[in-house]
């Protein structure tokens, strides 16, 4: 009598039913093994490595995150190409692009056993425990929504027996069936489910699988790898021992005008070189490279075919490179040792060559480190005279192969690689962002028609979007986008004063400014400057093709009239005194003996009479007045300002005198300006548009001013003189 289990059925009949049903499964999976095997194998293609990228950022958060996690069955711990930590539940994971599962090996985790020493030293505080705690609660909420929702997800679709005692039945008769099958190896997947499929299988296998193998198989290959390593220990023994294999060797002169440049050997730095003399090398092609910092090698590299005992003689120039006509290129980089390349040309390591003088232009710059992913693979940038820029890349070390058994296709997905003429553009897949940025490689696409497009501020993209079909027979697809700037570099600047600038009613600085502004129209005004008339408001249209320079002027509003009435407009900036001067410069102030002021009836206005100082004195002097005003410190000397005088000549003749001529002379800040000067008018032409005008800026200075105005020993003749302007 077949036995009953607690669950009230007979194992037996249970045994019975599970074999029969791996039988036809067996049949099922032999079947279509032998029909597909050929182009299973033609379709394996060697799988893209790994990227890692940055360490984690936060250790507090992620130690929490793989402890609480790490206590729910329903989660497997995930990581993409960056070596970024996340968790997944199994059915999150399906629509999972960027991360993929994680399996340790037995040997993994001994490892991790047996090394325990933190990477980060965490202080035991309790603030570390207080901010520990918060992380605790809040994940394992997190935790405890998402496991529900999973398990939720899985009851209609889980198929294995989930009682204790059936499934450890169904394993047992797993292994009996399959034990005995050729070909067939027994595998572990990330959930601890046992599987049994044979080496096609694991190839077209999406999730990670690990081998599991038993003590005696262990001991056996741990043998069979020391019996390896010992014969060929004893075969290197045997024939260093017995032969000494010297590679033919050549030698080279190079000729070099800068003996501080370093050589260069097929891009690897030689040791021992001096210019002139012979250098020792292997005999074959190599590429000869000598490089400077802050130098420029004509050529940039010599290929050289060396034969055994030959003698290869090369010349170089090194050329000092400057920043005019050029900007500087600044590198970050976290390997040192990296090659850099421009446009492929060899620069020399980070560490020595992490500042680049490049011409104007663009180019294309590179680094490449052996055992190492660069991201991004290069960076473009275009140079402008004056420009400093920084770029950084990202490096990560290529995963060394494990004993994990992963699949190396993954059924019915592809790759999409995205790049762009400008790094960090928006990648949007099938209008959703994905949160990635170009360059970048999508992985595990699923096949069928998409639609790629980016998206960088600042900046047109063609085209707009590029539609790409992935199929088993076109896995992978590179897609190239170009990216316009939709901004232009315009510098603004105001002369011959620093006035404020506004760009749509925006202050972005005074005198001169530097801007990116969109293509378009937009509005420029100006902020008042005292003694300035400011230009006016304006509209300027920004194209791919308007001048980079655009200057605005600034129209000088000073001004100092002089009347007999006074001065105007500030008469506490400037002062009127009359009196005369016998000879030289020697200027009396008087009110009694100076220009007369009498009412003329042809302007019907105030004017000063100009002539005797004293008549009947020998020598009799001459009629002056002195002119005082201040020039504020920012006019602009260099511009022409105007002494305007409204003097005119008369036909009141001295007594005894026949013919009468009046002439006047000019005084400015003690300089002999102007001598024996005939007015260009006489006072019956009088008006306001009648006038005598000098430019005086030679002689003016910032601050104090006088002017001095006289009659002359040659005057015979009275003057009137109504009004001076300066501006």
């Amino acid at each position: 009598m077949a036995k009953k289990s607690k669950n009230n059925f007979s194992e037996e009949e249970l045994r019975q039913k599970i074999r029969e049903e791996l039988e036809r499964e067996h049949q099922s999976r032999v079947s279509t093994s032998r029909s597909e095997t050929d182009r299973v194998l033609a379709e394996l293609e060697q799988k893209n490595e790994i990227n890692q990228s940055e360490l984690i950022e936060n250790y507090l958060q992620q130690q929490v995150e793989d402890e609480v996690y790490s206590s729910y069955p329903e989660f497997i711990r995930c990581e993409n190409h960056l070596n970024e930590i996340r968790w997944f539940t199994a059915h999150e994971l399906s629509d999972e692009y960027e991360f993929y599962p994680v399996v340790e090996t037995w040997w993994d985790r001994l490892k991790s056993r047996l090394s325990r020493a933190e990477k980060i030293f965490v202080p035991d505080t309790p603030e570390i425990r207080s901010l520990m705690a918060e992380y605790r609660e809040e994940i394992r909420l997190d935790a405890e929504n998402r496991a529900a929702e999973s398990r939720r997800m899985g009851r209609d679709t889980k198929s294995a027996p989930t009682d204790a005692q059936e499934k450890k039945i169904y394993e047992e008769e797993l292994d009996r069936f399959y034990q005995g099958k050729k070909g067939y190896q027994k595998y572990r997947n990330h959930l601890g489910e046992i599987r049994w499929l044979t080496a096609a299988e694991v190839e077209k296998e999406e999730e990670s699988l690990e081998e599991v193998i038993t003590t005696r198989q262990i001991i056996a290959r741990y043998a069979l790898w020391l019996g390896a390593a010992l014969l060929l220990l004893l075969a290197g023994w045997f024939t260093a021992s017995r032969f000494e294999v010297i590679a033919p060797k050549g030698f080279v002169v190079i000729s070099l005008n800068e003996p501080r440049a370093q050589l260069y050997i097929d891009h690897n730095l030689a040791a021992g070189f001096q210019p002139g003399q012979t250098y020792q090398l292997t005999s074959g092609e190599h590429l000869i490279s000598l490089l400077l910092p802050g130098y420029k090698s004509v050529p940039a590299e010599q290929k050289i075919s060396l034969a055994e005992n030959d003698t290869v003689r090369l010349s170089f120039r090194l050329e000092a490179e400057t920043l005019s006509n050029a900007g500087l290129v600044l590198i970050e980089s976290d390997l040192p040792e990296a090659r850099v390349f421009t446009d492929g040309n060899f620069r020399g390591y980070v560490k020595d060559n992490h500042k680049l003088i490049l011409a104007e232009g663009g180019y294309t710059i590179t680094l490449e480190e052996p055992g190492y992913d660069i991201s991004p693979a290069s960076r473009f940038v275009e140079i402008h005279a004056g420009d400093t820029l920084q770029i950084s890349f990202g490096s990560a070390a290529r995963q060394k192969r494990t004993g994990i058994r992963t699949s190396q296709t993954v059924i019915n997905t592809g790759l999409i690689e995205v790049h762009s003429s400008v790094p960090g553009a928006e990648i949007y897949l099938d209008g959703k962002l994905t949160g990635l940025k170009s360059d970048y490689v999508m992985q595990r696409i699923p096949f069928g028609q998409h639609v790629i497009r980016l998206e960088k501020e600042g900046y047109k993209v063609y085209p707009l979007e590029r539609v790409i079909r992935l199929s088993e027979d076109q896995k992978q697809v590179r897609l190239d986008f170009t990216l316009t700037s939709t901004l232009r570099r315009i510098e603004l600047s105001t002369q011959p004063v620093a006035g404020k600038i506004f760009i749509n009613n925006k202050e972005l600085g005074q005198g001169r400014v530097i801007a990116s502004l969109p293509l378009g129209e937009h509005t420029v005004r100006f902020g008042m400057v005292e003694y300035y008339e400011a230009p006016e408001e304006q509209k300027i249209v920004i194209t791919d093709h308007s001048a980079e320079n655009l200057q605005f002027t600034y129209r000088s509003s000073f001004s100092t009239r002089f009347k007999p009435a006074g001065v105007a407009p500030n008469p506490t900036l400037g002062s009127i005194n009359t009196g005369y001067i016998l000879e030289g410069l020697n200027f009396k102030n008087s009110v009694e003996y100076g220009p007369e002021i009498q009412q003329n009836k042809i302007l019907n206005e105030a004017v000063w009479l100009l002539g005797f100082a004293f008549q009947y004195r020998n020598p009799p002097g001459k009629d002056a007045l002195t002119l005082s005003f201040q020039v504020p410190d920012n006019l602009n000397l260099q511009g022409d300002i105007h002494l305007k005088l409204w003097i005119y000549s008369t036909a009141q003749n001295y007594p005894l005198a026949i013919k009468g001529k009046s002439y006047y002379q000019v005084y400015i800040n003690g300089v002999k300006f102007r001598e024996e000067v005939l007015p260009g008018h006489d006072q019956s032409q009088a008006g306001e548009n009648v006038f005598d005008s000098f430019i005086i800026n030679n002689v003016l200075r910032r601050g104090s001013n006088r002017i001095l105005i006289s009659t002359t020993d040659q005057t015979t003749a009275h003057l009137i003189l109504w009004k001076a302007v300066v501006e």
